[in-house]
């Protein structure tokens, strides 16, 4: 977690730089743009060297003050742009749906199964009966 000490140093080169995401207005906050910038950078440095020191444990446990004139929030990851998590209500009614036509396809695999069953039965002593 950065303090207020190192947001006071990033914060400096906040106007030199185009800002990376969208920025809100008004009374609106969001992410402070010199945390995210510099955590983002801390993570393509990471990468770029294959350096272990930075994993998926720094990236969940990352947090960034809020604040005006910040990132907007539901901007702030890029590759998930237009991608919203499913409500409660809407995976309930998928599992719900996906369980309905599990058991649904189940239920008609079981009678065709038993149907070829039968027919075969049919034809085997149909078979035997023309035998005789």
């Amino acid at each position: 977690m950065m303090t207020d000490a190192d947001l006071e140093a990033l914060t400096g080169s906040e106007e030199e730089t185009p800002p990376a995401f969208p920025l809100t207005s008004g009374r609106q906050r969001g992410y402070h743009r010199a945390a995210v910038d510099s955590f983002l950078d801390a993570a393509r440095a990471a990468f770029e060297q294959s350096r272990t020191d930075f994993g998926a444990d720094d990236v969940r446990a990352a947090s960034f003050p809020l604040v005006r004139e910040g990132y907007v929030i539901a901007r702030s990851t890029p590759r998930c742009r237009g991608w919203r998590m499913p409500s409660r209500s809407a995976r309930v009614r998928r599992r719900s749906a996906v369980s309905a036509w599990t058991s649904g396809s189940l239920g008609r695999a079981m009678t065709l199964s038993r149907c070829s069953t039968i027919s075969a039965g049919r034809r085997d002593s149909a078979s035997l009966g023309r035998a005789s």
